[in-house]
């Protein structure tokens, strides 16, 4: 029984206690003296007493957000642009995963807080024509919403977007002009297929870089992983190797 160790199974033999019954049956300040509050919350659960809280369902997702700090501050409004796709990538997956859909995006950006000004942090949010999961709606509309907020000068440290009015994802036409929510889905399933067989990244939007590349596309915004511990329980080639 749940709660029930081999210390408090030894109390209850020399009680003559033998079964979950005769221990329910026990004085609850019997119980409360040797067996802690947790063996009385065990009683009062088989009588029928909730005493511990159950989630059975889970609160609906409000927001997403999707952020990281940049390894090195980021100068150049291309920078800033590819970083928001790829984090606008990120969080669509995410959505997908989960089975929802969005119609709001917050794309934030901002300076380091403390030291040597300029200090500088901005926001503002946009909403989507539909619902969707597709990581190129987002991408754009990120895209747009950067121009407003964007100053020149300043080397930002950290950018995200934020993803709200979500629902679960459902056939519905919210818009008479909108692509087609199947030819969307079937699209991101298609990249969802290919990131599952080849690898988290194989493929995704050209407008969040290339990893690797030179320039604009080369990700220079990524974080810094140089001291980061080995992943041995989800990645083969960072398994430690054992030399005979």
């Amino acid at each position: 029984m749940w709660g029930i160790g081999s210390a408090y199974e030894d109390k209850l033999h020399a009680k003559g206690v033998a079964s979950a019954a005769e221990f329910r049956a026990l004085p609850d300040p019997w119980i409360r003296s040797e067996m802690t509050v947790v063996g009385l919350r065990t009683a009062w659960e088989l009588r029928g007493r909730s005493c511990l809280d159950l989630e059975l369902v889970h609160p609906d997702r409000k927001t997403l957000v999707r952020s990281r700090s940049f390894g090195e501050r980021v100068e150049t409004k291309a920078n800033l642009q590819e970083a928001l796709a790829k984090h606008s990538q990120r969080a669509a997956e995410k959505l997908r995963e989960e089975g929802l859909v969005a119609k709001g995006i917050k794309v934030f950006i901002t300076t380091k807080r403390f030291g040597d000004p300029p200090h500088y942090s901005n926001g503002v949010a946009g909403s989507l024509p539909e619902h969707t999961a597709r990581a190129s709606a987002f991408a754009k509309a990120s895209r747009r919403l950067l121009e407003p907020i964007y100053r020149q000068g300043p080397g930002y440290k950290k950018a995200g977007v934020c993803l709200y009015d979500i629902r679960p994802s459902r056939p519905h036409q919210e818009s008479l002009f909108g692509q087609g929510r199947k030819e969307g889905e079937d699209l991101m399933e298609a990249v969802d297929h290919v990131n599952r067989k080849h690898g988290k990244g194989a493929i995704g939007l050209a407008a969040a870089g290339l990893p690797g590349g030179k320039g604009n596309l080369g990700r220079e915004w990524t974080m810094k992983r140089q001291k980061r511990s080995p992943r041995y329980t989800t990645r083969w080639d960072e398994l430690p190797v054992a030399h005979t």
